[in-house]
């Protein structure tokens, strides 16, 4: 008894050994997807590679996904916007001192599922400005940025004023650096950039300024941005430079909006490691207006869509490489260009998974067994072109009368045509075959 005792004690340390273990792993799989990942790294010659493990996590995710980008000068707090976004304290990289600590462009190791529809992808970049960068990597950061996003926030330190208008110059150069549509030489440049570029957030970190009007009536930082993009008065270049960043702001991201962020602490120490400092031990203020922030970018989040149709993680995959292969040939990425190259791409895909549905249905059900009934092999290709188109419109998630989906469409109902005919034309050759060994044996 007990030898037997001490076999059953041994059998349960052994199976809460297990469990423990179990549980150890799972919670490590769990880390082991909870965690940055680097999705383009940019040299610097600004060269880009697309990092295998971020684009295989993109690819994964079935369904609509919508896109939110974070830029700004580096050192002003983007990663630990991000990370409030993600709901964690810690998670993207944060550091005390002058060095950027985001290299790349990087995204968070799982989306965030806020609707049954709708996946977020959130990604953090390096800032910007930094003593180790030349500006053209800048540039290209910028860009990737907002090509990617469907909600693109810039983070800055203060209020509006004339420095802060001053490093949105970037806005003022992207039609260098992106174009919508591929240009003829000598052409007019009629691009409507606002149809393709993403939904814009102005984060101000620090702000203390009180929102009011000149009678001392409460104002919206909406209006607030508003008044801060109305033209300056005067002729001399850096107006009209700086005259010109507010006209293509405001032409370029029709949707915008402001959101003030109070300082968190007053401690410098603290400031430089706010990861470190208990989120409950922030002023209220800040913590406050940080839970609005946050509902504000998940609210106005949308799916990313080109030209009305919507795409999954792997057409962003295919979209993110051709705009890194025209950077990488020292071209200026295209949009509709890139766009239409993936469309293509998974319009083949869709012809060629429903044309193999179609080959596989009628096999299984008739080509075994020819001849058959005129009735059931009429019956048999009804229910295997349901079949095809079913998987053939599944590719498909909007933008219907698109030309290029158009095109493909009719190039697989004309395929599916000569499967049928040559289905009969088999049926009939095989019932023929049949007519002649019967008659033979007669």
């Amino acid at each position: 008894r007990n030898q037997k005792n001490q076999i059953q004690q041994g059998e349960r340390k052994e199976s809460q050994k297990t469990e423990q273990e179990s549980k150890m792993a799972t919670q490590t799989e769990i880390e082991e997807d909870e965690k940055p990942l680097l999705l383009i790294d940019i040299d610097d010659n600004g060269k880009c590679r697309l990092n295998p493990d971020g684009a295989k996590m993109l690819s994964e995710i079935q369904g609509k996904i919508g896109v939110v980008a974070i830029a700004g000068i580096y050192r002003t707090g983007k990663s630990y916007l991000m990370n409030r976004l993600l709901g964690r304290q810690a998670g993207f990289a944060i550091g005390p001192s002058v060095n950027p600590c985001t290299k790349g462009i990087w995204i968070w190791g799982a989306p965030l599922r806020i609707r049954d529809d709708l996946s977020v992808i959130v990604i953090d970049t390096e800032g910007i400005g930094s003593f180790a960068r030349e500006q053209n990597v800048d540039m290209q950061i910028m860009s990737l940025a907002l090509l990617m996003s469907s909600l693109f926030i810039y983070n800055s330190l203060g209020s509006i004023d004339e420095s802060a208008i001053e490093t949105l110059s970037f806005v003022s150069q992207l039609t260098k650096h992106i174009h919508v549509t591929s240009r003829v030489v000598g052409s007019k440049d009629g691009d409507n950039y606002a149809k393709y570029l993403p939904k814009f957030f102005w984060v101000l970190r620090d702000f203390s300024l009180r929102l009011v009007d000149p009678d001392g009536n409460p104002i919206s930082p909406k209006r607030y941005l508003e008044e801060a993009l109305e033209p300056l008065k005067g002729a001399s270049e850096s107006i009209l430079n700086r005259n010109n960043i507010r006209k293509t702001l405001k032409a370029f991201f029709e949707d915008r909006d402001c959101i003030p962020l109070a300082r968190p602490v007053n401690d410098e120490k603290l400031l430089r490691e706010l990861d470190k400092v208990p989120y409950e031990d922030l002023r209220q203020s800040f913590r406050q207006q940080m839970e609005a922030c946050v509902n504000r970018i998940l609210q106005g989040v949308a799916p990313k869509m080109i030209d009305g149709m919507v795409m999954s993680g792997g057409m962003f995959v295919k979209l993110i490489e051709e705009y890194l292969t025209a950077i990488n040939n020292d071209a200026v990425p295209t949009i509709t260009t890139a766009w239409g190259r993936v469309v293509e791409g998974e319009m083949r895909k869709a012809s060629k998974t429903a044309l193999n549905a179609f080959r596989t249905h009628v096999g299984a059900k008739v080509i075994k067994v020819m001849p058959v009934e005129e009735t059931e092999l009429k019956k048999c290709e009804e229910e295997a072109r349901q079949i095809a188109n079913k998987e053939f419109n599944a590719f498909v998630v909007a933008n219907y009368n698109s030309g290029v989906v158009n095109d493909y469409r009719l190039q697989y109902l004309s395929r599916i045509k000569k499967l049928t005919e040559a289905l009969h034309q088999d049926n009939l050759n095989e019932s023929r075959q049949k007519c002649q060994e019967l008659g033979q044996e007669l």
